[in-house]
């Protein structure tokens, strides 16, 4: 993804909720995160998300679909993730 914001933003965000709700403190989230972008980019990662397509063929989603064309994130876009999910765990922090 190069755009800095997309639908896979969402995911992030729900994603450092998720790690408020399990109980991990900021600091440990934040590594979390940066580590699963760091994965996500790494040609493992790419090749993983490349073949998200054939694991669930019958999907109408685009966001899934694209993924067959994934080549990594723009530095923007990763750090974009990073501060959506930070922004995820905050709010639910405050709301829980």
């Amino acid at each position: 993804d190069q755009v800095f914001v997309d639908w896979w933003s969402l995911v992030h965000f729900v994603s450092g909720a998720i790690l408020f709700l399990i109980g991990f403190d900021l600091d440990i989230a934040i590594v979390i995160l940066i580590a699963w972008e760091v994965f996500e980019n790494s040609p493992i990662g790419t090749a993983l998300w490349r073949g998200l397509p054939r694991l669930f063929p019958s999907s109408k989603l685009d966001m899934i679909q694209s993924q067959s064309e994934y080549v990594g994130d723009s530095w923007g876009n990763m750090a974009f993730d990073v501060a959506f999910g930070i922004l995820g765990w905050v709010i639910v922090g405050a709301i829980v």
